[in-house]
């Protein structure tokens, strides 16, 4: 009872939090007291459950991550998982995930924000500079990039795009900031759901 007790005290306090609060937590999977952000939390549905990575595990089913409660049950709620740079929340349905994934630093800025159904990315997903201006914004259809991509350097400017159809690459340029001149050929070789930043040879992150 005691623990029943001190679980519905802890959903209460998140529940009264004002948006952009910070709570301590000591996750059993880290050990140590850290500091998480909880970004506009009234925001989001009451009836969600909280999950924090002792309370659910997750598998490989048809190639896309299926997660389940403690009791074996498909999770429905919404997952916090942090790793000490960045607090991540996801949201499930069934297990897949489903709706908005958000990824925070842990003082609060939005680094990536993305959209899910069924388990894969489906929508706009949004990559951030540290100043909070947007780098990247992607759109995904089933899984897989589909329409156009842009680019912006760190002042906002846009400096490249990219058009892709079902994953593959069909036009793309980036603008060469002295010159002015835009350049096609760094994309002739483009690979299914790659993205190659103007002025970088690696391919940015995905959300997952």
């Amino acid at each position: 009872m005691k623990k029943w007790g001190l679980y519905i005290a802890l959903l209460t306090m998140l529940v009264a939090l004002p948006a952009g609060a910070q709570i301590k937590m000591k996750p059993r999977y880290e050990g140590k007291t850290v500091n998480i952000f909880v970004p506009h939390y009234k925001a989001q549905p009451q009836r969600n459950k909280i999950y924090t990575p002792d309370r659910y595990s997750c598998s490989m089913r048809r190639k896309l991550k299926y997660c389940i409660d403690r009791k074996g049950r498909a999770l429905n709620g919404q997952i916090v998982l942090t790793n000490g740079q960045t607090v991540t929340y996801a949201s499930y349905i069934n297990g897949y995930q489903n709706g908005e994934t958000s990824v925070y630093s842990t003082d609060g800025t939005l680094v990536e924000r993305a959209m899910f159904k069924k388990g894969v990315l489906d929508g706009e997903a949004v990559e951030y500079y540290i100043n909070g201006n947007i780098w990247l914004i992607k759109h995904y259809d089933d899984g897989a990039l589909n329409g156009r991509v842009e680019e912006y350097d760190i002042n906002g400017a846009l400096v490249g795009q990219m058009t892709y159809k079902k994953g593959w690459l069909k036009d793309g340029y980036c603008r060469n900031e002295k010159s002015g001149k835009t350049m096609h050929e760094r994309y002739q070789d483009g690979k299914f759901n790659q993205i190659i930043p103007c002025g970088a040879d690696s391919t940015s992150d995905e959300l997952m």
